[in-house]
Formats: C-alpha cells, sequence, structure tokens
C-alpha cells in the first residue's frame, strides 16, 4: 500500500453546491461571515453531482496514490474527471454525500476576480452559455 503520509489531505480544495438565492448566499457568505467570493461556476444540476466536498490534494502522483489506496480499502470511485485546471476522483459516502478529491494543475484558468465571479452568481440558469453549462452523468 502507498504510504498513507504522501495521501493525506491537508485541506479542503472546495465546497460546491447549488443555491437557490444567490443574492442572499452571496450576503451571508462575504457580509455576515467575512469570506470572500473567490469562484463561481454555472454548471446545470444533474442528479445532484453539483452538491459535493473537495479535499486538497498537492499533486497529480498523490491523487493517483489516493485512488489506489481508496481502491485497496474498498471504496469505489465514481468517475475521475479532468476539469481543465484541476484533476478530481468524486465517490459518494454512506449518506449520499459527494465526496471528491483534487488537485490544482492549472491555478491560472480557475482564477477570477471577484466581480466575474459575482456576475456568474448572479446569472439566471436559462442564461449559461453552452461554455459555461457543465452536465455530467456520474451514477
Amino acid at each position: 500500500m502507498a504510504d498513507d503520509a504522501t495521501i493525506q489531505s491537508r485541506s479542503l480544495h472546495h465546497v460546491a453546491y447549488a443555491t437557490r438565492d444567490p443574492e442572499a448566499t452571496y450576503a451571508f457568505y462575504t457580509g455576515k461571515l467575512g469570506l470572500p467570493l473567490v469562484h463561481t461556476e454555472n454548471h446545470k444540476q444533474a442528479d445532484g453531482w453539483v452538491n459535493h466536498i473537495a479535499f486538497r490534494l498537492d499533486s497529480e502522483q498523490e491523487l493517483d496514490a489516493k485512488r489506489q489506496q481508496l481502491g485497496e480499502r474498498g471504496v469505489e470511485h465514481l468517475h475521475e474527471i479532468d476539469h481543465g485546471w484541476c484533476r478530481s476522483i468524486y465517490m459518494v459516502d454512506p449518506n449520499g454525500i459527494m465526496v471528491e478529491f483534487c488537485v490544482t494543475t492549472d491555478a491560472a484558468a480557475f482564477a477570477q476576480t471577484e466581480e466575474e465571479a459575482l456576475r456568474l452568481l448572479r446569472q439566471p440558469p436559462q442564461d449559461f452559455s453552452e461554455e459555461t453549462r457543465k452536465e455530467r452523468d456520474i451514477a
């Protein structure tokens, strides 16, 4: 088995979720909690996959080792995606919560100004362009 010390997440990478009220969400997290809006993506929700928690790994080698470790422990990953700015493996916990292990591969492709992230957060789903719409069936 791979050395556990080399494949442990040290922090969250991101949390992704659909929101019913973008303005209230923005006001709560930025205004009340004092957290900056760093990045927004528009996804057409398919089977709830957009709602998930992602743990950060530091290299693609760690991601490969984590996949191997999870397999050795009987955890089946559902899907692996190269998002262009990160590589990820996904699985579901016993409660049905999507879990992701993620390594950033192109930080510049992920970067957004707060203004751009807020513009995307406020964009109604019917206005999502095909370039920003992401549908995946990973079940």
